[in-house]
């Protein structure tokens, strides 16, 4: 339509058709990550409010959903490589699907002999699940330092969180955060310039899994990859 303000490409896969005594039975699949990186491209194209508060539920929302776009195309990876068009889905398939991320990353370097890990940008990935483990569930972040009485010297402030503080490291090794001895409410973990470093990082990861372990049942999957960050939004 001319009034659509994107290109869109739909894609719509019907899996194969099934017979059984009484009925042909068939199905469609619609994936979730290409939606969610899409969207992130899209509000990322748009003004931003300047409020610290809604920037931060801003980067809360995004690492979450980026999370979610990762592990569901690593999931697509999986079942696209095991599935033999069965009408009933292997009980490996289903394990995988009910599975969490570090077992998904477990059965990805059984099934494949480049392992996952070996994949640009990797690091990043164990970080952005690191942070959306916390996040996910809520966890405050308390951040701590101290100051010697004789000297009135600080320490660089640290996340009392085991898992915050190896985030808060990896963002001062890729320099994308700096050691800091002064709180402040605009440096968090998930400010927008630490998102925006993930959300590059991810595309960088996902192409790298497709270089790394090419196969034809992956044709769709690359198809809406590459749809999803070649699309023109606006």
């Amino acid at each position: 339509s001319k009034d659509t303000p994107m290109d869109e490409t739909i894609h719509i896969y019907l899996d194969a058709l099934h017979k059984t005594d009484t009925h042909t039975i068939s199905s469609t699949k619609t994936r979730l990550w290409p939606s969610i990186l899409v969207s992130l491209r899209w509000i990322f194209k748009h003004p931003i409010s300047g409020s610290t508060i809604i920037q931060n539920g801003l980067g809360l929302l995004v690492i979450n959903n980026l999370a979610i776009a990762v592990e569901g195309f690593i999931t697509d990876i999986l079942v696209e490589y095991l599935d033999n068009n069965e009408l009933k889905k292997s009980a490996k398939i289903e394990q995988i699907e009910n599975s969490n991320w570090t077992s998904k990353v477990k059965h990805y370097n059984k099934i494949f002999s480049n392992k996952l890990d070996k994949c640009a940008s990797y690091k990043s990935i164990e970080i952005l699940f690191l942070l959306r483990n916390n996040t996910a569930h809520g966890r405050t972040h308390r951040e701590t330092n101290s100051m010697n009485i004789a000297t009135q010297e600080r320490t660089k402030i640290e996340s009392t969180n085991a898992n915050y503080q190896k985030v808060r490291q990896f963002f001062n090794e890729v320099n994308v955060m700096k050691e800091s001895e002064i709180y402040s409410n605009v440096e968090t973990l998930w400010k927008l310039n630490n998102v925006l470093f993930l959300i590059g990082q991810v595309q960088v990861f996902l192409h790298s899994v497709l270089e790394n372990n090419k196969s034809e049942k992956f044709t769709s999957i690359t198809s809406e990859l590459n749809n999803a960050y070649k699309m023109t939004i606006s």
